[in-house]
């Protein structure tokens, strides 16, 4: 059976951020990658990694240096 292991949340999230848009898992399954379009208005993409099957943290936050308002950065990882 399928048990739930962890809940993904970003450090900064926000109403509207639009967390989970696009998301991707390493071929190992230790590497989740997951974009909030919405973020700041510009987008921004979450890296997560799991060192062990029941551990789970936000490794960094990716985000354009030169983002502007409605660039969707992170619309697909």
């Amino acid at each position: 059976s399928c048990v739930q292991q962890s809940v993904l949340v970003a450090t900064d999230g926000a109403e509207g951020d639009n967390f989970g848009n696009d998301v991707a898992v390493s071929a190992s399954g230790s590497v989740v990658v997951d974009s909030a379009l919405n973020n700041n208005l510009n987008g921004a993409v979450y890296v997560f990694a799991y060192p062990s099957p029941s551990s789970c943290s936000q490794r960094t936050k990716l985000v354009a240096s030169d983002g502007a308002s409605s660039d969707f950065f992170g619309n697909s990882v």
